[in-house]
């Protein structure tokens, strides 16, 4: 190490060794492990992870790099240096293509056939329950009449009237005439 804020640069990098130069670096500010987690709000273990170079306890590939720039960074040095460096010793893993799947859109085709269904057959019920009400109404109305005793049975019945045939009017014969009617007028002609 050149000094207290970088690290060495090397053709080759080991996790162990990247790991190895973030804790000399952090022994040599004079910190404490369990004070830099608690400041950056980043699990103990997993800084000792970090430390020991092995990511793979580290929870998904963006997690990793989070973590490992924020240390780098609290330590005073490149944050993507050193993910270069666990880069190119295989330490951060490849990020996984997430594929996303969008739900395809439900067609707009007005109402359902199965509510129109339903429908009818609400208003069929329906239909049927008012008719049955009505002739139920009327039938009790029809038990609620007595019968017409024998005595009164000419009364109750109308009698039949026929109408009178048509015939041509009869004239009646000239005579005086009466007062309420006006005598008519004859002109010589």
């Amino acid at each position: 190490m050149t000094g207290p804020d970088t690290m060495e640069p090397e053709a080759t990098y080991s996790g162990a060794r990247v790991g190895a130069g973030l804790r000399e670096v952090r022994e040599r500010l004079g910190w404490q492990l369990p004070d830099v987690a608690e400041g950056l709000r980043i699990r103990p273990e997993f800084l000792v992870a970090i430390e020991a170079g092995d990511l793979s306890s580290l929870p998904g590939t963006a997690y990793r790099t989070g973590f490992v720039r924020t240390y780098a960074q609290a330590l005073g040095l490149d944050g993507e240096e050193i993910l270069r460096r666990f880069r190119d010793a295989g330490q951060l893993g490849q990020a996984e293509k997430t594929e996303i799947q969008f739900l395809a859109p439900v067609p707009d085709r007005g109402v359902p056939k199965g509510a129109i269904v339903l429908i009818g057959i609400v208003l069929v019920v329906a239909g049927y329950g008012l008719w049955y009400r009505h002739t139920e109404q009327q039938r009790r109305l029809d038990q609620s009449v007595t019968h017409v005793p024998a005595e009164l049975q000419p009364l109750a019945t109308p009698p039949k009237v026929t109408p009178p045939p048509a015939t041509a009017p009869v004239a009646s014969p000239p005579g005086p005439a009466t007062p309420s009617q006006p005598a008519a007028s004859t002109r010589p002609t």
